[in-house]
């Protein structure tokens, strides 16, 4: 890594860069390239509450259902008895 580092150094002074302006630019790629991985890593770890909750939600939801279609069942059960008797 150090000679391709060294490589891009030389590139840019031989451009007409002066070696502290590299090194300054070379540290601000390096710091925007380091919160673009931080940003990244929060996003990932956002998506995945959201996708956790989100999960939640929707098996409360289906289980809420399925209690309501019980009841309908039991109730259809039910008064269809009573009419018979």
């Amino acid at each position: 890594m150090y000679l391709s580092f060294a490589e891009l150094v030389s590139k840019a002074v031989n451009a007409g860069w002066g070696e502290r302006e590299v090194a300054a630019a070379l540290v601000d790629l390096a710091d925007h390239h380091m919160l673009g991985l931080i940003t990244l890593g929060e996003i990932d770890e956002l998506l995945g509450a959201i996708k956790k909750t989100f999960l939640t939600h929707i098996e409360a939801f289906i289980n809420q259902r399925q209690q309501i279609c019980c009841e309908v069942v039991l109730s259809m059960r039910f008064f269809g008895q009573s009419r018979r008797r």
